[in-house]
């Protein structure tokens, strides 16, 4: 009875969840579309951060710039 009971609550959602996601990973993500789309994610998502940590020193962080130097 126990075991019956750890199972529904535990592993059923665990393999919905798996059997899910199997389906869900199929689909095109639109940020893997094309290496450009990607690239202006990450920059967001650095300019995001580094906005937050630059914010106490008073400085802009430009992912842009960021990358133009460091790219190769």
């Amino acid at each position: 009875m126990i075991m019956k009971v750890i199972t529904i609550i535990f592993v059923l959602p665990m393999l919905i969840g798996l059997i899910s996601g199997e389906f869900l990973s199929k689909k095109e993500k639109p940020w893997e579309a094309s290496t450009n789309n990607h690239y202006k994610l990450t920059d967001k998502i650095i300019n995001l951060n580094m906005n937050n940590h630059y914010r106490y020193v008073g400085e802009k962080f430009d992912a842009l710039e960021y990358y133009k130097n460091k790219r190769w």
